[in-house]
């Protein structure tokens, strides 16, 4: 039985000065890595022991992932591009106060995009990907540190739940929380 313990990466310098990111790396903020740390702590406290680390190749990811892997002796990373960040096409880098974001509601939501973005649709097609790639390894329990777009489609097709509907509801907070899910039940079956 194949445990992910899934959680976001730590806070991020643009993040505070409210920059969208999408695939940007990003740079962890003093207090991003001193939360990640005290979450990769919690999760060893819950009696959790991963056998692997599956990281975003983004940077925020990969230096969240660094922090947790000496949390947990050392723990090896595997990177991997599937995790990563929805991209937001052109209006990475930009202030989310800039950003003309009637145009992009008019939209449906799965299908809603930046100009030269990525929709939640075919995010949630990644993390369907993904999750077929997870029978590649025997891990036991893995820690995937990805980001908010993301980890929300991988919930919602862990599940097998409309996307919208799970992200709408707010059930789940990956700035705040990590989730543990079963993949064999096919469920969250702990908040840390």
């Amino acid at each position: 039985m194949t445990k992910i313990i899934l959680l976001r990466h730590g806070k991020t310098i643009e993040g505070k000065a409210g920059i969208i990111l999408g695939q940007l790396g990003g740079n962890l903020s003093k207090a991003g890595k001193v939360n990640i740390r005290n979450l990769a702590q919690k999760i060893r406290q819950r009696g959790h022991q991963p056998d692997l680390i599956i990281s975003s190749n983004l940077q925020r990811a990969t230096q969240s992932a660094e922090i947790i892997s000496e949390v947990f002796a050392n723990l090896p990373v595997k990177i991997e591009p599937l995790v990563c960040e929805r991209s937001a096409g052109e209006v990475a880098g930009k202030y989310e106060k800039n950003v003309d974001w009637e145009t992009y509601e008019r939209s449906p939501w799965a299908e809603r995009k930046h100009h030269h973005g990525e929709s939640f649709a075919e995010v949630y097609r990644r993390a369907q990907k993904f999750i077929e790639s997870l029978e590649n390894y025997s891990a036991t329990e893995i820690i995937v540190v990805t980001h908010a777009a993301f980890g929300l489609m991988f919930l919602a097709a862990i599940a097998k739940t409309n996307p919208e509907k799970l992200v709408k509801s707010r059930k789940y907070n990956l700035a705040k929380s990590a989730y543990v899910v079963d993949l064999e039940k096919k469920q969250v079956t702990q908040k840390i």
